[in-house]
């Protein structure tokens, strides 16, 4: 049974994750120490509910004392955070977005290089069996040359987050909650979360609702492109206004809509005629969106046990997304 650290005790955690991790408790997978949170109710208020000590700081807690954490704080602090259980070696599992800067996503790699742990990306939606099968199909290639995409997310906002960073902090507005999903499943789909063959982005135009982040609405045209494919994309995120919820991706001979909640099946549209699409996966396949999130902890706790998972999540396949983000964040 593996110790496993909170960091971060807010409203993702106790919507997402303590439900699954108080099962996992239950199963024998894990035991969870420490409750990390600056603000003391909240250390308290989560430790009682998984069994655990309540700390104020890393410091306090000990990272040496944990063989895993999940960190689950504001972005700006993820690599702060994270590192002091990189370098003792352990694996963290890190609430997405990766990290708000290129320059903290190069510190996290490298502290887990050294210290010789993982560290995964809680990027869930590449675990829907619908973008798994998706990404299936462009490889086979059925879609012809893909040329265009839309990829967009909305909604009116109605997360009760702990803290005010959603309205202050730059990483805390809507290209970095909803629009890291998107843009991470766009690059998913394609492989261009390679980090060995990043594509070449020209940013043609940007528009949001305030000069400068965080911003609660926001669109975007840019282009990608690697090895002659160039690809123009039209991205929209808002906390305002309801926007489709879904990736499109045109072919020369079809399209291929991949939607952003929870689903087994993508649809190819061709003809005139719309398909849903089924295809047999490798590696474990979840009924729902808990069982994602599940995946995730016993991808950390066990990396050996779902070796897709892992890799998949692994940090190193979020740093071109980590550079997009960083550069329609300060354009």
């Amino acid at each position: 049974m593996i110790l496993y650290d909170v960091v971060g005790c807010g409203e993702v955690v106790a919507d997402k994750h303590a439900r699954i991790l108080n099962r996992l408790r239950g199963e024998g997978l894990l035991k969870v120490r420490a409750c990390i949170d600056t603000s003391p109710e909240r250390a308290a208020r989560m430790a009682k509910l998984l069994g655990a000590k309540p700390a104020t700081s890393v410091t306090e807690a000990g990272a040496a004392g944990a063989d895993a954490a999940l960190i689950a704080a504001p972005p700006e602090y993820h690599a702060d955070l994270a590192i002091h259980y990189l370098a003792e070696g352990r694996n963290v599992l890190i609430e997405k977005p990766f990290a708000p800067t290129l320059r903290d996503a190069a510190k996290l790699l490298d502290s887990a290089k050294r210290g010789g742990g993982r560290v995964l990306i809680g990027h869930q939606r590449r675990l829907y069996p619908a973008v798994r099968v998706a990404r299936a199909v462009v490889r086979s290639g059925i879609l012809g040359p893909i040329h265009s995409a839309e990829a967009r997310d909305g909604g009116r906002w109605d997360w009760r987050a702990a803290s005010s960073y959603v309205v202050t902090s730059p990483s805390g507005g809507v290209l970095f909650d909803t629009g890291s999903h998107v843009l991470d499943v766009l690059f998913y789909l394609l492989d261009f979360d390679d980090p060995d063959a990043a594509p070449a982005v020209d940013v043609k135009s940007i528009a949001r609702d305030r000069k400068s982040e965080p911003s609660h609405d926001l669109s975007a045209r840019f282009l990608l492109s690697r090895d002659g494919l160039e690809l123009a994309v039209n991205f929209r995120v808002s906390r305002t206004e309801a926007v489709p919820q879904d990736i499109v991706l045109n072919g020369k001979y079809a399209a291929l809509v991949v939607s952003g909640a929870f689903a087994q099946h993508p649809t190819v549209i061709a003809g005139g005629r719309a398909f849903r699409i089924d295809w047999p996966l490798s590696g474990p396949r979840p009924a729902d969106l808990t069982g994602c999130y599940r995946l995730e902890h016993e991808a950390v706790a066990d990396p050996a046990l779902h070796p897709e998972v892992s890799a998949s999540l692994d940090g190193s396949r979020f740093a071109t997304l980590t550079g997009l983000l960083d550069t329609l964040a300060n354009k």
